[in-house]
Parts: structure tokens; sequence; C-alpha cells
């Protein structure tokens, strides 16, 4: 148990403070505590509220906001975040890969010992069934813990310290990784679809090339263009969906059904705004990339802590908009 506090109050000298500032971490009193619960009385003053809802977004002063007002007096928290995000999925995917290592290792041995009643086949069969799982289990980790870091940002820009633990709340990170699993097979299918297709193209080139009695080749060319800007149109539809991590960020209790309803009414006329700020991440991203590779840390921590933004903004109703979905996150 905890001892009680015996300091006084910085700010009402004949007040014993009860608690601490959650942003700078200064002792406050039962006073202080009534005029805001979170923080000391230079603190609230100081607090820039959050001054961007869905009419009134403008990329480069989110972009300001973020850094100033939410990455700036957390950098370290929310950097310590984003490497845990880095290190603890590619750990485990190691660990699981042990059996693979062991494996190859002792093979040899093992085929001398039974006189080759280890097929070569088993060997490849067990190699590619653990890969696949580490791989599988890094990408669900990876789900887990972006969602866990928005989750910190979201914190950030409320003006509050963020908490490592929400890191680990495997429960909401289980259904924001099957909710991007879902986001992701779209795509996969659509670029397996062009491939295909490409692959269908250049295969009637080649042959019509030994055949010239076969159609010219405007045919599929003009196929292999319709299916291109079919994939883009398909793709622009459902780029609201890149948000789905943030929707479960700001509500860990909302289901994935929910999530996507949400992330399509949210985005609904924003497409070109959400596509603008993915340049603005990768540009972000690849910046840190350049610096030596350790600027990716906090670059990230950056980059989640924007986007976290730009989902809050989306959120949050203009002074003459009726904006559709579930709640306000603010």
């Amino acid at each position: 148990m905890s001892e009680p506090f015996t300091t006084p109050c910085p700010f009402h000298a004949e007040m014993t403070a009860v608690d601490t500032c959650q942003r700078c971490g200064s002792f406050i009193c039962v006073q202080c505590k009534q005029s805001n619960p979170l923080y000391c009385p230079k603190c609230a003053d100081r607090r820039v509220a959050f001054l961007f809802d869905r009419e009134n977004l403008h990329l480069l002063d989110l972009l300001s906001a973020a850094w100033n007002n939410a990455f700036k007096p957390f950098w370290l928290e929310l950097s310590v975040g984003a490497l845990m995000m880095m290190m603890i999925p590619t750990i485990v995917s190691y660990v699981f890969q042990i059996p693979v290592f062991i494996t190859s290792m002792t093979s040899g041995n093992l085929e001398n010992m039974v006189s080759g009643s280890l097929p070569m086949a088993s060997m490849m069969g067990a190699t590619f069934f653990f890969s696949a799982l580490a791989y599988l289990v890094q990408l669900l980790l990876q789900y887990v813990f972006q969602r866990g870091l928005l989750e910190m940002a979201n914190t950030a820009w409320n003006g509050q310290r963020p908490a490592f633990g929400v890191l680990f709340n495997f429960k909401a990170g289980l259904k924001a990784a099957v909710a991007g699993f879902l986001v992701a097979i779209p795509g996969l299918v659509l670029m397996l679809l062009g491939g295909l297709i490409a692959f269908g193209t250049t295969a009637f080139h080649l042959f019509s090339q030994r055949a010239p009695e076969l159609p010219f080749m405007g045919f599929p060319i003009a196929v292999l263009g319709l299916t291109v800007c079919a994939i883009v149109a398909v793709y622009l539809w459902l780029m609201p969906l890149v948000l789905i991590l943030p929707v479960f960020a700001a509500e860990p209790n909302i289901g994935i059904t929910d999530a996507f309803r949400l992330c399509m009414e949210r985005g609904h006329g924003r497409r070109l705004q959400i596509f603008l700020m993915l340049l603005v991440c990768f540009a972000i991203t690849f910046v840190g990339l350049c610096a030596c590779c350790i600027g990716l840390i906090p670059a990230a921590a950056f980059v989640f802590t924007y986007q976290m933004g730009f989902w809050k903004a989306l959120s949050t109703p203009g002074i003459s908009s009726d904006m559709p979905g579930l709640s306000t996150a603010r």
C-alpha cells in the first residue's frame, strides 16, 4: 500500500498534495483536481486542445500539431513503444524457427544413423511448416503491437502519459489482427488476378508471334488495361480500410463488422486525403530509414501519432456536419 502524500501543493500552499500531474509529475491537491482531475493548473492552461475536425483537416497543420502537442511531450514513451513493436514480434518469430535450425543442423547425422529413413521431403515439409508458422505469429503480433502503439498515441493526443500496458491488450489486438488480415485479402486477390492476366497477355503475345493467323494484340492489351483500371478503382474504394487499426485503438471494444462499417463511413469522401496522408507517412518513414536505420524507431512512433490524429479528426464532426458512425472519439 502506497504512503499518503505529505508534501504541500506547490499551487496552493495551504493544501496537502493528494496526487500528481499526469503531464509533468508535479504534486496537485484537491483544489487543483476540482479544476482539472488530471493536470496541474500550469499544464491545464498550457495544454492545447484538439482543434481539428472533418471540416478543418489540413494535413500539414495536423502534422505540426502531432509533433508539438502529442509526440514531443511523450517522444520517449512512444519511441520505446515503437521499439517494442519492432523487436518483440521478431524475437518471437526466431523462437518459433528454432526447430528449423535444429533440424537443419542435425539432418545429416540423422540420415547417417537411420540409413536415409528420414526423407528429404519430410525435412522440407517441417521447415516450411515452422517457417510459415513463425511468419504468421510475427505478423499477428505486429498487428497487436501496432494497435497498442496507436492507443498510446491516442493517449498522448489526450495529453496523458502513455502506458506500455496497452501494447499487451491481446483481446483488442487479436480482433485488430483478424480485421487486418481480412483487409489484406482483397488486395492479395487483386494482385494475383493482375499477375495472372499479365502472364496470360505475355503468353498470348509470344504464341501469336508463332501463329500469325491469331488476332491482333490489341485485344489482350485492352483486357490488361481494363484489369489494371478495375484494380485501381477497387483499391481506391477500399482505401478507408487502411485506417482499421486506429479504429480499434480509439475503441478497443468495437466489433470487427462495426469497425469495417465505421472505416467506410468516416472515410467517405476523404480518399484523396487518406492517400496524401499515406504519402506523408511514407516520406517520414523514408527519412527515418536514411538516418542509419536508428531513426526508424522515432519515425515509426511519429507516423503512428500522425495517423491517430488523422483518425481523431475524421471522427470529430464539424460545426455544420452530421457525421455518421457509432461514436465520436476525441
